[in-house]
């Protein structure tokens, strides 16, 4: 189950790998954007239903996976959203995301200030997540966690989200821009290996599973 699917890049990404995929979003817009790339793909193991992430229409334990990419800091309630993931995996299945994560002081200050200025983004409802208040959530709804891995630095900062940063649109101009941003991805890598950075980076690719109560 791949839920907030949007346009589908996670759930496609999976599905050559699982005998079925549900691709899931609050919107059936979304969604028809997703029909229409199975289509063009050709699988036919991947289907798509309209949900709320919080109030999850599936049975208990109906699935070995659920995935979830840039969505939860959208959500009003993360805990109920954590609780229903819970709920809808089987004992021994797999929980993984990737979202925005603001451990470090440098990104909440500048994200504050960008979730501001951007008509993109609402600083009254978009949240980062942060280990302190994550992992804590999801060991008390059942979970272990087995990977908290941030990454992205001052190269992820400067050169992603040409959406929300629109002078990085003009980068490609640069000469030798690829060769730079190679480089800037592996100092972000070397940074956030750090002991004392290993949280510090601007996103995080968690995984957790729940347990199998039968061992």
């Amino acid at each position: 189950l791949d839920i907030a699917t949007g346009g589908g890049h996670t759930a496609l990404v999976f599905a050559p790998h699982v005998a079925r995929m549900i691709a899931s979003d609050l919107t059936r817009q979304m969604l028809d954007q997703v029909d229409k790339q199975v289509a063009e793909k050709g699988l036919s193991n991947v289907e798509t239903k309209e949900a709320d992430a919080e109030q999850l229409p599936f049975d208990d334990a109906s699935f070995d996976l659920v995935t979830c990419r840039i969505a939860p800091h959208h959500f009003p309630d993360i805990p109920k959203f954590v609780s229903e993931v819970h709920r809808v995996l089987k004992p021994g299945g797999v929980f993984i995301w990737r979202e925005p994560v603001s451990d470090l002081w440098l990104w909440k200050l500048l994200r504050s200030a960008v979730y501001r200025l951007s008509p993109m983004l609402d600083h009254e409802t978009e949240k980062p997540l942060t280990y302190d208040e994550t992992v804590p959530l999801l060991k008390e709804t059942g979970f272990t966690v087995t990977q908290w891995k941030t990454y992205g630095f001052l190269g992820f900062c400067i050169f992603m989200n040409s959406d929300v940063l629109f002078f990085n649109r003009f980068f490609r101009f640069i000469p030798g821009i690829r060769a730079i941003t190679r480089l800037f991805t592996r100092f972000d890598d070397w940074c956030t290996r750090r002991s004392l950075l290993r949280r510090a980076g601007l996103q995080v690719i968690g995984k957790a599973t729940k347990p199998n109560t039968g061992t």
